[in-house]
């Protein structure tokens, strides 16, 4: 099984998803085609869902990612930088965009930091996570799982489909879970103080909390 076999197996989930969180920004930014963004830790798929259904694109975009992560992207300027201090001057986009991202940067005072750079760097911001306690996990794709201790959780990664995928290779396996740590609505409005939580929902259940702050531009 490879990456690619697994990317296609996620995309239309992915997709529809996306879909919904790119409408929901749509209604908090409706001037999104005049802001400035920065997408923190993210790729180019969300913005190419952007433009092709829904015809927008920013007046500039600039896409953060790790190293590994940093691919050249055609039409978007991408920056090899880490989250948790971000390169740039206090206020430098008007929009600071991330999307499944924090739950994977460490602990909880990394994920601090991580929060408190976005929102030194943006005007506004909209950042969203996994819901801890939605009953699928949504990187491995397994059910309830999540919810036990870590010693019980490390043995029980048969069950997630990914475990399958990477039946030959466990050091990538090894190296997603090291870096997923999911958040709970409390945990993740504290790192956001203040700041409006938004909530999606599937089958009445929470599947995952975005915070957004619109300010003046």
């Amino acid at each position: 099984m490879t990456k690619s076999w697994w990317s296609l197996l996620l995309f239309p989930f992915m997709r529809y998803f996306r879909r919904k969180r790119l409408a929901h920004m749509l209604r908090m930014f409706p001037d999104l085609g005049s802001l400035s963004v920065l997408d923190v830790g993210g790729r180019s798929m969300i913005w190419e869902i952007l433009r092709t259904d829904f015809g927008v694109v920013p007046a500039r975009l600039v896409i953060v990612n790790t190293a590994e992560d940093a691919h050249p992207i055609k039409g978007y300027t991408v920056h090899i930088a880490d989250g948790r201090q971000l390169p740039y001057t206090d206020h430098a986009f008007d929009l600071v965009f991330s999307n499944s991202v924090i739950e994977h940067v460490g602990d909880m005072q990394d994920m601090q930091c991580f929060a408190s750079e976005c929102m030194r760097v943006g005007v506004n911001v909209l950042i969203q996570t996994p819901n801890r306690w939605f009953p699928v996990e949504p990187h491995l794709l397994a059910l309830f799982i999540h919810w036990f201790p870590l010693p019980v959780f490390h043995r029980l990664l048969f069950l997630s489909l990914r475990w399958w995928t990477l039946l030959f290779d466990r050091a990538r396996l090894r190296l997603i879970v090291k870096h997923i740590h999911l958040l709970d609505r409390r945990e993740f409005s504290a790192l956001f103080p203040g700041l409006p939580l938004h909530t999606e929902k599937i089958f009445g259940m929470s599947k995952s909390f975005t915070v957004s702050q619109r300010c003046r531009h």
